[in-house]
């Protein structure tokens, strides 16, 4: 996992996509709502695992979030 950074705009972007507030973002990725503005506004970076985490929970590729890949959907692994 070299120089990936979390990309704040595509959380943002996967939550409005989803129909989802706030706080009910907070809720699916078990945050405070609080917590979860912080990474959304990136005023606090999550760590790998938390981005491993947040993407499971949205359907979305950890690479997605951190700007490795243009596609939101995960990769299939075998």
């Amino acid at each position: 996992m070299v120089d990936m950074v979390f990309i704040p705009e595509r959380l943002k972007e996967i939550r409005e996509e989803r129909n989802l507030s706030k706080a009910a973002a907070a809720r699916m990725l078990n945050l405070s709502k609080m917590g979860y503005l912080r990474y959304e506004t990136a005023a606090r970076t999550p760590s790998w695992q938390t981005i491993v985490f947040m993407a499971q929970k949205l359907g979305v590729s950890p690479e997605y979030l951190t700007g490795a890949s243009e596609v939101p959907e995960p990769a299939e692994y075998l």
